[in-house]
């Protein structure tokens, strides 16, 4: 069984790829309609266009070809993984009940010969088939819609400059504004429908592995003979799914204890379990040995109501990711090259207009999810071609345009702290703007209770030396710190992790040394303990060195585990030592930095939501009490 957790979560790569090349083709699109000759004389312009379509076209196929062979590898990749885990997680559960007495005793020989048998390869390449089949209809039909997009957007300038009514700029920007909006958000098929992309591509990978997941399951089951499966449940299921969630279910008719699984759950039509979106699976299940795994916890009107928040957030994700798209397209067209001064200033002005859109919206949906406890999914929002180029631009608009960022929503004000804060980074002139920016947007979206601490402790002034050439540090003595905000920009933490950090050891000093506290090393030393106690019991060995070696291995990624690393590196004697560590002459050279470092860790963490999340992955009880510790030290 695959848990509709994961299930949700598997067209996210795919979709990425797919949005990427929306992102390219519309900025392609924008910038051959912002240098087109719309002066043109009729008599030639039918010429002109065919010449620019005719490039268009090639670079349209070209960018498929290359991309389509990214997704194929992508899905046929999560396609074998999410099977093979689905079998191999049956397969252990035929072979215990085998064990117990509830299987023939050949079962496990049986099983083996399964995953070897011309049956399963058949289903397997069926389901590849579909799913490879649908990407490459999409991309098709992308290719296509893409062409008319830009014909029909040639020919309208081309009317409203020769017409008169319309200035060549005006015709020009009017045509981007138009592309801006529409996007190529839409795709139409050979049969006439059109479809949204974004659920397209969602609707084809989710559906078509789950289904392919729950036929090959279906089939190792009546090979097998099984006769019960139970059903998995989700808090925030579509009530129509909600009906038949967390039930157990025969798979053969007349069952006097059971529904008969496919009429109960709809197997094998669209809106039933396996099909359209659907995040439902299954797995066998046998009486004596079971007791039901996903039996609800909540009421059905309990769940109703959340799955309306969650599709609420999504209406919100949807706005953030319509924004940052935008944005990527207007500022395609704003950089084409040779394109008019006037026109160029005309659609700088309109980027700097959708930059405040878009911080109004991440606002909304912020709001939104804090107000009602909602899980954050950034894969939601992020958005191929806005990446951090267009994203400082956005930001650096944001601030000429003026506008506090939570202007248009409900209830919302400027926090005052973000103006005292912008103080703090522009009081050294050595300190770079854009440096600068990313302290500002990480410190306006960081978490109040980290914000209060900082504008409580730090004095105006706080780092002595922005150019320092040596390790940053925090000095004791002076109550300044050094910091080479180069060498931040360049480490693989991303820029500003370490002004943060070094603060976060201020603040430790200033506030009264709130690190050397006993409690918080135990608290540390019980989630390492527990986290080598789940490495062990999810790899089935009994080797503490060896568990110690996996989640070395597992903390490899700088730009949001290094922080992690480092802390286990601390509480370990770097027996884990994963991406980040100070070797073992720190932690003995001053037992109090055993201490001193998680806690500047942890309040880092508070301006970043990944590290955040791995804090509270790895140390959920030392984040917390250190979260509790600071709230009381700025009441």
């Amino acid at each position: 069984m695959i848990s509709p957790a994961k299930l949700d979560k598997l067209p996210n790569d795919v979709l990425y790829l797919v949005e990427e090349l929306q992102g390219q083709l519309i900025s392609d699109v924008c910038r051959r309609v912002s240098k087109a000759n719309y002066l043109t004389p009729s008599a030639q312009w039918q010429l002109y266009k065919a010449n620019e379509l005719r490039l268009s076209a090639k670079e349209i196929n070209k960018r498929i070809a290359k991309q389509l062979g990214r997704r194929e590898k992508a899905i046929e990749e999560l396609y074998t993984d999410t099977i093979k885990e689905a079998l191999k997680e049956d397969a252990d559960i035929f072979r215990t009940a085998a064990q117990m007495g509830k299987m023939p005793a050949g079962t496990g020989a049986r099983i083996d010969k399964y995953f070897r048998s011309a049956a399963l390869s058949q289903l397997l390449a069926k389901g590849m088939k579909n799913s490879s089949g649908a990407m490459r209809n999409l991309c098709n039909s992308l290719a296509s819609e893409t062409n008319r997009t830009l014909s029909d957007a040639m020919d309208l300038a081309h009317l409203k400059v020769i017409s008169g009514a319309y200035s060549y700029n005006d015709a020009i920007f009017s045509a981007v504004q138009e592309l801006v909006k529409k996007g190529l958000t839409e795709v139409t098929y050979p049969s006439g429908r059109r479809s949204q992309v974004d659920v397209c591509v969602r609707r084809a990978v989710l559906s078509s592995v789950n289904k392919a997941c729950c036929d090959v399951q279906l089939d190792l089951a009546n090979e097998l003979g099984s006769r019960y499966v139970e059903v998995s449940s989700h808090f925030g299921a579509r009530p129509s799914h909600a009906e038949w969630q967390g039930q157990i279910y025969s798979l053969k008719k007349g069952d006097p204890k059971y529904p008969y699984f496919y009429d109960a759950t709809g197997y094998g039509t669209g809106d039933g379990l396996g099909g359209w979106n659907c995040r439902h699976n299954f797995f066998p299940y046998f009486e004596g040995i079971d007791t039901p795994f996903h039996t609800p916890d909540f009421t059905k009107e309990e769940n109703n109501a959340y799955y309306a928040l969650t599709q609420k957030q999504r209406a919100y994700e949807r706005a953030v990711r319509d924004s940052k798209r935008q944005l990527a397209a207007v500022d395609g067209a704003r950089n084409a090259e040779g394109i008019d001064p006037q026109l160029k200033a005309k659609l700088d002005a309109d980027f700097e207009r959708r930059a405040v859109t878009l911080k109004v919206r991440e606002e909304r949906l912020d709001k939104f999810i804090k107000d009602n406890d909602l899980p954050r999914d950034n894969a939601r929002v992020r958005t191929a071609g806005f990446g951090k180029s267009v994203s400082q631009k956005a930001v650096w608009a944001v601030k000429k345009a003026n506008t506090p960022l939570t202007s248009g929503v409900k209830g919302g004000t400027m926090e005052s702290e973000l103006g005292k804060f912008k103080k703090f980074v522009y009081a050294n002139d050595t300190i770079t703007k854009d440096y600068a920016a990313v302290l500002i947007d990480k410190f306006s979206h960081g978490r109040t209770l980290g914000k209060k601490a900082f504008m409580k402790y730090v004095p105006e002034n706080s780092v002595g030396d922005f150019t320092f050439l040596g390790t940053p540090n925090y000095n004791l003595v002076s109550k300044k710190i050094s910091l080479n905000y180069l060498d931040d920009i360049a480490n693989g933490r991303g820029p500003g992790a370490t002004w943060f950090h070094e603060h976060g050891h201020m603040i430790d000093d200033l506030a009264g040394t709130l690190s050397d506290d006993k409690q918080f090393l135990d608290i540390l030393r019980s989630d390492v303990n527990a986290y080598q106690m789940k490495t062990i019991r999810k790899f089935k060995i009994q080797d503490l060195a060896k568990a110690n070696e996996i989640i070395s291995g597992e903390l490899g990624d700088f730009r949001t585990q290094s922080a992690v690393s480092d802390i286990f590196s601390a509480i370990t004697h770097n027996e884990v030592r994963g991406c980040g560590f100070h070797e073992n002459g720190y932690w003995d050279g001053n037992p109090l930095n055993v201490t001193a470092e998680p806690f500047a860790h942890m309040f880092e963490a508070q301006f970043d939501r990944q590290r955040h999340a791995e804090m509270k992955k790895y140390f959920p009880n030392a984040l917390n009490y250190f979260e509790k510790k600071l709230e009381r030290a700025i009441k």
